[in-house]
């Protein structure tokens, strides 16, 4: 089939040209001697075979600097910033047209924000970006929307809408690409020639660099007797979860005596007998979930308000009871405290929780929709396992990285870590949840450093027997030594198994569409390459056998081979691509699965329990050997 990509991406016309700096020679540890001033390493002559030294670098004619003409292949990093010194000319020249609403400048990124729309809410704009697109060989500058809200205006659906989040009508944008690449379009026809014709040294083209992108197999979901299915709700309705509960489960809500017929609907709903979305426990899972007499495990009890007493007196009741129970607690939106002690204290006695607010059954809209999203996490957290994916790597142990740091400010507003906090997420490549371990814990960053270098390894050795390949997911954000520190765990494991380090970012800075489909929307499993180990992968888009847009779809995955104990030449790189593809689709949460894959997702709804946990200052619960409680 052919799958094209339009990547958020202008190449300027003129790819080889030459530009004037002036440098001065520095060892290259000395601080940075103004904001206007870089480093970087370029050769001593204009040979690129030449020697090459350490040099601070200015476009301003600078006392003690010489000038130096680079060509724009010397050091693609340094003409990637002499783009957007160039970008940012344009601000001191007089131009009705171009309005530009800020610029934002920093060590990962930089960018000018261009102004499309003005409102009182806050400002439609279209920003420009350097990047050196390395596969191509090609320098230009990536383009995308963003809508920048005014600081003290709240986050409403107003904001939603001209965030191109919500539609005209405040519902969900199934549009949003369409929408988006109006703006797209409207900004290079009407402010990029006028940046051009200002700009005599870049002209930027008026066209995004389109790709042939290639295709991973689409996600299969494994449901009872190995059956598959496309769909992970129609192979359980069909053919029921991929492996029941061992045991009848003890049902108990938890709820104030005025929210009684509350706690009566929510039951009818889990039943079946009050929604057509939805058709029971029973039908869809195979859990007994009964209020006749016979076979009663329905069960409630009344509190009288949201306190942590309420909570200790039902959890001394509880512990008492037979195994094999989850507490299903009924609560107001705002007793957030209430909620994260309910999960803490019963978890110190390994009971499984279900947290639902009154606003959600209030909503009859609301809870006919997330009926069935609820009963699956119970069915989850109670030891069930609704289905499994057709993995792409068997065999293959797959370790998510997450972190929990606390963080304060100081008298002048500047953050700093107080505490160090990282744990793992283990799973296999069909999704599989097997457990969750504590990495490190300390107040010393060193000690955190060396505490969580000696549990990867440990982990490594443990598993490296029993699987033939390891991969370990780091979310992209997290800190330089922490990286190297797993990066020498994973050095240390035998060269008979395969180990790979993947940085996944799910909030990138890369956008596409689809040019020969009227949404725009790219298929999902599509992916394109960008460098020699960096991908983008599609993890959400358009069915190819229903192309109907049916959301508002996710941007795509940014994912980076960080190490291999190989070369990567010699390892399938896109198995590694649909692993994360299928993990994304093993998302225990709910039907309609997150475009991320559970080795980052899990982590992120962990690292939220923890950072509540502490601020109420709640016991710490041992995690290891209990079920999928966080779901």
């Amino acid at each position: 089939m052919n799958n094209k990509i339009a990547l958020n991406f202008l190449p300027i016309e003129n790819q080889n040209f030459d530009f004037l700096i002036y440098r001065k020679l520095s060892n290259g540890n000395e601080k940075r001697p103004d904001e206007a001033i870089n480093g970087y390493k370029l050769p001593l002559d204009d040979h690129l075979d030449a020697d090459w030294q350490h040099y601070w670098v200015t476009f301003d004619n600078t006392d003690g600097y010489e000038e130096f003409i680079c060509k724009s292949d010397t050091n693609p990093y340094l003409t990637e910033l002499y783009l957007f010194w160039e970008l940012k000319q344009i601000k001191e020249k007089k131009n009705d047209i171009i309005k530009i609403g800020k610029i934002a400048e920093n060590f990962y990124s930089k960018r000018i924000f261009f102004i499309v729309k003005e409102y009182k809410t806050g400002k439609q704009t279209i920003w420009l970006e350097p990047y050196y697109l390395k596969t191509e060989k090609e320098f230009g500058f990536l383009i995308d929307f963003d809508f920048i809200k005014d600081k003290d205006v709240p986050f409403d659906k107003e904001v939603q809408k001209l965030s191109l989040s919500l539609n005209s009508s405040y519902r969900v944008n199934n549009n949003y690409h369409s929408d988006k690449f109006d703006f797209v379009k409207s900004f290079i026809k009407n402010v990029l020639s006028e940046i051009n014709q200002l700009n005599d040294s870049v002209d930027i083209s008026d066209k995004l660099k389109v790709f042939n992108a290639k295709t991973l197999e689409t996600k299969v979901y494994r449901v009872n007797n190995e059956n598959t299915s496309p769909s992970q709700f129609m192979g359980i309705k069909n053919k029921g979860p991929f492996e029941k509960l061992q045991a009848k489960p003890q049902f108990y809500f938890i709820f104030k005596k005025i929210h009684i017929d509350y706690a009566r609907d929510l039951v009818k709903a889990l039943r079946g007998t009050q929604y057509r979305t939805f058709e029971g426990m029973k039908k869809m899972f195979g859990v007994d979930f009964d209020t006749s007499k016979e076979s009663l495990n329905i069960n409630h009890i009344i509190i009288e308000n949201f306190t942590k007493e309420d909570i200790n007196k039902v959890n001394e009741k509880l512990k008492e009871d037979s195994n094999n129970k989850i507490a299903v607690f009924i609560f107001p939106e705002a007793e957030e405290e209430y909620y994260y002690s309910v999960k803490n204290i019963l978890l110190g006695n390994n009971i499984v929780t279900q947290g639902i607010h009154i606003e959600t059954l209030k909503d009859e809209t609301k809870l006919k929709w997330s009926v069935s999203s609820l009963a699956l996490q119970m069915f989850a957290k109670l030891g069930g396992i609704p289905w499994r994916m057709k993995p792409s790597n068997d065999n293959c142990l797959i370790i998510g990285i997450g972190q929990a740091h606390d963080v304060s400010e100081d008298e002048t507003g500047k953050k700093y870590i107080t505490k160090y906090f990282s744990y793992s997420v283990l799973m296999d490549s069909s999704g599989e949840y097997k457990s969750m371990n504590v990495l490190a814990e300390n107040k010393d960053e060193e000690s955190y450093l060396e505490e969580l270098s000696k549990k990867i390894k440990e982990i490594l050795l443990l598993y490296q027997a029993k699987y033939n390949k390891i991969t370990i997911h780091i979310p992209y954000k997290i800190k330089h030594k922490e990286i190297a520190k797993i990066k020498n765990a994973a050095e240390e494991v035998r060269n008979e198994i395969e180990v790979v380090v993947l940085k996944i970012n799910d909030n990138s800075k890369y956008f596409g569409y689809n040019p020969e489909h009227n949404s725009l929307i790219p298929y999902e499993s599509s992916f394109i390459q960008l460098s020699h180990n960096d991908y983008l992968v599609w993890t959400e888009g358009l069915n190819y056998n229903n192309k109907k847009a049916n959301k508002h779809y996710a941007n795509p995955l940014y994912v980076n081979f960080y190490y291999i104990n190989k070369e990567l030449e010699d390892i399938n790189t896109a198995s590694y691509l649909q692993d994360v593809l299928n993990l994304t689709g093993a998302n225990w949460r709910g039907f309609n699965a997150k475009a991320i894959p559970i080795s980052m997702f899990y982590p992120k709804i962990i690292s939220k329990f923890i950072k509540f946990f502490n601020k109420y200052n709640l016991d710490k619960v041992e995690f290891e050997n209990l079920p999928p409680w966080f779901l």
